[in-house]
């Protein structure tokens, strides 16, 4: 695992986190690399995280694994 942890932290939209204080927190900062890149609005970082509420935290892959995301109609542009 840590071979494929090693990997994405070298790709520049991929945010790993060790640590938060909570998950919202951890969406926004994952975000941010495809924020400042202009791939993403807040309004889509806010849908992920109300997405996550209402449907129970859809994007968890695996143990403190998660691929948070939204459906593209409301990316905002």
């Amino acid at each position: 695992m840590s071979g494929l942890v090693d990997m994405l932290k070298e790709l520049d939209s991929v945010k790993i986190i060790d640590n938060t204080n909570n998950w919202q927190d951890a969406v926004e900062e994952c975000f941010k690399p495809l924020l400042k890149k202009e791939y993403i609005n807040k309004e889509y970082i806010q849908k992920v995280i109300d997405s996550g509420k209402e449907l129970n935290f859809y994007y968890l892959i695996g143990k403190h694994l998660a691929m948070p995301h939204a459906k593209r109609r409301i990316w905002g542009f």
